[in-house]
């Protein structure tokens, strides 16, 4: 049962998400469902911003106390998302800061779910119930980690399953550079200085994945890796033509 687990991805990633989002809803159901969220603060300037991005007005990041805004407003357009959605629509969320909270949890939970799956492909059977039950203990006392909507913590997640795809590409796996794109996208609009993780890292797993694949680093073996690979590099041009 566990092989057949693991030999489904898209079924993994699925219920790890569930297991995170149900969790997390039902042990803070008062926050996200219960009682009205105001904001106040750096989540009240921010809101502004979301609502900017709820009608498609919105194109800069959040505001940096270095008197800069950081590059991109993807953050803001997934919370807008999540404002229509559970508030508008659904009426669950009794605020729409309480959607901006839940939407959160939801992007978190979602990219920790596919690091661990992305990982599993290549460790042993066992790494990721290991893994789940380590987390269960540890995120007991660390919860912000995928309930925290303050923009330097939301990168966590996303940074992390940046880095469990960019191994996973540097190993050979083409299929993996959309969500590497993804995810460095994710990365770049939420905070100036990290151009420099996903440019350096990025150059580097592209160079181990083109050694990998074609055993050579000529022009010849870029153009055998591109041409292997047309499928997900076209997605994942697509996506970064997206970001910009």
């Amino acid at each position: 049962m566990l092989a057949r687990f693991l030999r489904a991805p898209f079924v993994a990633t699925l219920l790890i998400w569930l297991g995170i989002a149900v969790g997390f809803g039902v042990l803070r159901q008062k926050i996200y469902f219960q009682t009205p969220m105001l904001e106040y603060a750096d989540a009240a300037v921010n809101a502004l911003q979301i609502e900017n991005a709820k009608h498609g007005r919105e194109l800069y990041g959040n505001y940096s106390r270095f008197h800069i805004h950081h590059p991109g407003p993807v953050f803001f357009y997934l919370y807008a998302g999540g404002e229509i959605l559970f508030h508008d629509w659904l009426h669950l969320a009794p605020a729409p800061g309480n959607a901006h909270l839940f939407t959160g949890l939801l992007v978190q939970a979602l990219f920790f779910a596919l690091a661990l799956t992305t990982l599993a492909r290549s460790l042993p059977r066992m790494f990721l119930p290991l893994i789940l039950l380590a987390a269960a203990f540890y995120f007991r006392s660390v919860d912000g980690a995928f309930t925290s909507i303050w923009p330097p913590h939301v990168l966590l997640m996303p940074f992390l399953c940046f880095l469990a795809a960019s191994v996973s590409f540097a190993t050979g796996r083409a299929s993996i550079l959309p969500l590497v794109v993804l995810c460095g996208g994710l990365l770049v609009h939420g905070h100036v200085a990290q151009p420099l993780f996903v440019g350096g890292l990025g150059a580097i797993a592209l160079v181990l994945h083109v050694g990998q694949a074609q055993g050579s680093l000529r022009w010849s073996a870029w153009r055998a890796a591109l041409l292997s690979a047309r499928r997900p590099a076209i997605w994942s041009a697509a996506l970064g033509a997206l970001f910009l």
